[in-house]
């Protein structure tokens, strides 16, 4: 009985090529549905999807972190269906939370506001809790806008404002 020689090196080599093609296209989302991770750095997922579908997005109490460490990290946007002209809010739970923004020197973050706008406010119900972001020293983020897309760091009348800190050195 003739058997094939090469089965099992082809079946290796398509479950190899699956786990790079999937490692490739690794994303992290965020949705109004669960609370975001801790730390988004670019060795767990390259690409953020920030989904308004669900409603804000409000980080856990204390720092969350978006670390562009070994490579880039691109972050985009999904806008909400009930009103795809505004895009997602985050914002900052009833206790303090931080959204710190991270890269190394060769790397950065991008925010895509291509179809939708990005919000950032404070705690809903409470005014004197705002939501701070912290670009740190030496990181390379940026904001690219399309026409008639903004980002906003604002409050309503019932939340807290966004603080954005940026320190150069």
């Amino acid at each position: 009985m003739k058997t094939n020689q090469f089965r099992f090196p082809i079946i290796s080599l398509f479950v190899l090529l699956f786990l790079c093609t999937s490692s490739l296209a690794a994303k992290v989302v965020w949705d109004g549905v669960t609370s975001p991770a801790n730390v988004i750095a670019s060795q767990g997922g390259k690409h953020l999807v920030i989904n308004g579908n669900f409603g804000d997005i409000v980080l856990d109490p204390g720092p969350t972190t978006i670390y562009a460490d070994t490579s880039d990290v691109v972050v985009t946007l999904k806008s909400n269906h009930a009103d795809p002209l505004n895009g997602p809010v985050i914002r900052s739970s009833n206790h303090e939370s931080q959204l710190i923004l991270r890269s190394e020197p060769q790397t950065k973050i991008n925010f895509l506001l291509e179809n939708a706008d990005l919000t950032f406010k404070g705690a809903h119900s409470k005014k004197q809790t705002p939501l701070l972001i912290f670009i740190a020293p030496g990181s390379n983020v940026d904001f690219i806008i399309n026409d008639g897309r903004a980002i906003s760091f604002t409050s309503d009348k019932r939340s807290g404002g966004t603080k954005v800190f940026c320190r150069f050195i």
